[in-house]
């Protein structure tokens, strides 16, 4: 059971540590985690399918970069993962 939890916060947490400053409309991110695993703490037998969709943009006078990162992880039945993570920009 924890290791599904690990590898959810794996996934999950280096998008949120380099995300940009946090405006004030939105939740804080570590509020938000716990609120998660905390409805998925007892969850051992289910099939979860978590997707995220992080966008990056840098510009300066000479250069702009773009760059989309797409991360999913997947519990089936078992104990079989499936974890993707693909990169565009």
């Amino acid at each position: 059971m924890r290791r599904w939890y690990f590898v959810l916060l794996t996934i999950l947490l280096p998008g949120v540590v380099l995300s940009q400053e946090p405006k004030p409309d939105q939740p804080d991110a570590a509020v938000l985690l716990r609120e998660v695993a905390a409805t998925y703490a007892h969850a051992e037998q289910a099939n979860i399918h978590v997707e995220m969709v992080e966008e990056s943009v840098r510009t300066n006078e000479l250069q702009r970069d773009w760059r989309k990162r797409y991360r999913t992880m997947i519990r089936g039945s078992g104990n079989r993962f499936r974890l993707q993570l693909t990169a565009h920009g």
